[in-house]
């Protein structure tokens, strides 16, 4: 599906009815403090600020929030971060929003603990969904395929034509909402780029990546700090942040939808910039030029 047919589709179904001049650039926004008309979002266990630069190119203020310094938090105008526990901070100020993201860590679900059976991670989701439920602030929740996450979408860099090189860039994530979202399909085409933590570098690491299935593909290869800022299209992070974050690709395609819900017009790139994936019907697209500018 080209450019301007997914136009024709996100127009009519996303955004009609929306009010013009919908943004209320009588108050000031929570996040940056000035008449800047956006929706404030709280971007909760934010770490370096991968869903955020998603959500800040979509239209929102956000605010970053996490119990560790992260001194590389979106270097982009429209995000800030606050160093504090992630739900003291939202039971106490997650009124003040209009929207709320949470990214609880992940290493309990994640397949990769197997490389460290013993260890003892938190397990956040339940008492994240209870707060966020109690205030009531439309939400998201994220996190990794295996997590116990409800009516989950499930989102896959295939669909919006990352990765480095030949290699797509996969890295399925799972996304709770309060507020209906829809999901397009995975476009899986030749080998795969994984963007973790520890291990070689720039060549295949696990058994996998020895064996090739019927079209000769394979599996397992871990890619150089390079190829994962190019597959994450983030420019801002470190290796160690790259491994724990997520593309802004995936929270742009849930904060326009987001925006929308809220009544507001998200920012929709000019026809211009193609080519876009095949979407389901009503799905946004979300042009492969994000990835050139840094977001």
């Amino acid at each position: 599906m080209g450019y301007e047919r997914a136009m024709k589709l996100l127009r009519p179904t996303m955004l009609s009815g929306i009010p013009e001049n919908s943004f209320d650039s009588e108050s000031k926004c929570v996040v940056c403090r000035q008449h800047c008309g956006r929706p404030a979002l709280l971007d909760l266990f934010s770490g370096a600020g991968g869903a955020a630069a998603g959500y800040r190119r979509a239209g929102f203020c956000v605010l970053g929030i996490d119990h560790k310094p992260q001194p590389r938090y979106v270097p982009h105008g429209g995000c800030r971060f606050v160093q504090a526990d992630a739900l003291e901070y939202v039971a106490e100020h997650g009124k003040e929003f209009d929207a709320i993201h949470a990214s609880p860590p992940c290493q309990a679900y994640s397949v990769l603990r197997r490389a460290n059976p013993e260890a003892d991670y938190p397990d956040l989701i339940e008492p994240t969904r209870r707060t966020l439920e109690a205030v009531g602030t439309p939400w998201v929740i994220e996190n990794v395929p295996g997590a116990p996450l409800r009516f989950t979408v499930v989102l896959c860099g295939s669909m919006f034509q990352l990765g480095s090189g030949a290699r797509q860039l996969r890295r399925h994530r799972l996304f709770e909402t309060s507020v209906l979202i829809l999901q397009p399909s995975c476009l899986h085409r030749g080998e795969a780029i994984g963007v973790y933590g520890g291990g070689p570098v720039g060549r295949y690491t696990f058994e996998n990546g020895a064996k090739r299935d019927y079209y000769h593909r394979r599996g397992g290869y871990q890619g150089r700090v390079d190829e994962k800022i190019e597959a994450m299209a983030i420019t801002w992070m470190n290796a160690g942040e790259l491994s724990q974050a997520i593309p802004p690709a995936y929270t742009y395609f849930i904060g326009c939808q987001l925006m929308v819900a809220l009544g507001h017009e998200p920012r929709v790139w000019p026809q211009k910039e193609v080519p876009v994936p095949v979407l389901s019907p009503g799905g946004v697209p979300l042009p492969s030029s994000m990835r050139q500018e840094g977001c």
